[in-house]
């Protein structure tokens, strides 16, 4: 998490929103954050979204352009997925 923390925090001047879609309800996240940060907003119970996404497994990274089109998705976390998110949101900003 302090990876995407860093990125969120290199990225809060642009017109990026990031979010985290969370099976569990709103209490049981609220005691996570109280011992982690994360500067996601999260989306708790989001089961309906997470259908329409096709998210089966945690943690799912997605990037959607201006036109809410999926530019880049992958699953799981990798030493290596931090970077893949930072070089896909830069693609989109050169564009």
């Amino acid at each position: 998490m302090p990876e995407l923390n860093e990125i969120v925090e290199k990225y809060k001047s642009e017109e990026f929103v990031f979010l985290a879609f969370a099976f569990n309800v709103k209490p049981k996240n609220e005691s996570f954050l109280k011992k982690h940060a994360f500067y996601y907003t999260i989306l708790p119970d989001s089961g309906a979204v997470n259908g329409d996404y096709k998210i089966k497994s945690y943690p799912a990274h997605i990037i959607l352009d201006q036109n809410s089109k999926i530019a880049f998705s992958t699953r799981g976390l990798s030493n290596s997925t931090a970077s893949e998110i930072d070089e896909a949101i830069e693609g989109l900003i050169e564009k």
